[in-house]
């Protein structure tokens, strides 16, 4: 599938996104794209590598729709777009990018599997010495993060807690909560992980955590990215509580 790509920053699925800006090509892009029954582009981060001249685009992104009805601003210095935008699917680019004749960026893409099982299936026929154990310890690990600590909280809600006392709006933690959705169940690992990842690096960030967004985007098993979302949110209220330091 050939669709308009967008690179600025990693935004996982379920995040929202409130975007102000004067930039004419992204303008021109929501403009053109609103009619759709569907309107939605590719938002990919950028890799920073040693060596290169210049940050490159990440292979994987995720697919935003836009939501409600732009608006464009003309009674500014120039003109301003304001959208709300939604992540949805994973998708990786599958070939060279290109641009548009209307002048924006667009590439190949595959969307990718949401099911864990059916994932870690392709993975062991692809790799027959694959760890045929991966997706259970997923699951296994995915637990830790509701299950009930001594002091009576889960992680989730520790989090939450900590988050409400530094939250850089009244309100803001409250509306992430709405704008996720309840945590998905232990046995949908992945979808958990992406979860976290919005979580703790919120839309715009609150610098409580490690950004963690990117490595959940490349990371090639649900056991790699339930992993990377725990040790973010052990990190995060560690951080909060006074008891570690971010760096």
């Amino acid at each position: 599938t050939k669709i308009p790509l967008v690179v600025a920053d990693s935004m996982l699925p379920r995040q929202v996104l409130k975007l102000e800006t004067t930039n004419p090509a992204f303008i021109k892009l929501i403009q053109s794209i609103v009619a759709e029954d569907n309107p939605s582009f590719g938002m990919v981060g950028v890799a920073r590598i040693v060596g290169q001249p210049q940050d490159l685009p990440m292979q994987n992104g995720v697919l935003v729709r836009v939501v409600g009805k732009p608006q464009v601003l003309d009674d500014v210095k120039e003109p301003t777009l304001r959208v709300d935008l939604l992540g949805t699917e994973r998708f990786r680019i599958t070939g060279e990018l290109d641009t548009s004749p209307e002048g924006w960026t667009q590439g190949r893409v595959r969307f990718l599997e949401t099911n864990d099982e059916a994932e870690h299936n392709e993975i062991m026929q692809s790799s027959p010495d694959h760890d045929q154990f991966s997706l259970a310890r997923a699951i296994a690990l995915s637990r830790n993060l509701t299950d009930v600590s001594e002091g009576g909280k889960n992680l989730v809600d520790q989090w939450i807690e900590f988050a409400r006392a530094t939250e850089r709006a009244p309100g803001q933690i409250d509306q992430l909560l709405v704008d996720l959705g309840e945590i998905p169940p232990p046995d949908k690992p992945s979808d958990r992980a992406f979860w976290i990842g919005a979580l703790v690096n919120p839309l715009p960030g609150m610098g409580v955590a490690m950004e963690i967004r990117p490595s959940l985007l490349m990371a090639a098993t649900a056991e790699e990215r339930v992993r990377i979302a725990l040790q973010a949110i052990q990190a995060s209220i560690r951080l909060m509580d006074g008891t570690e330091k971010l760096f």
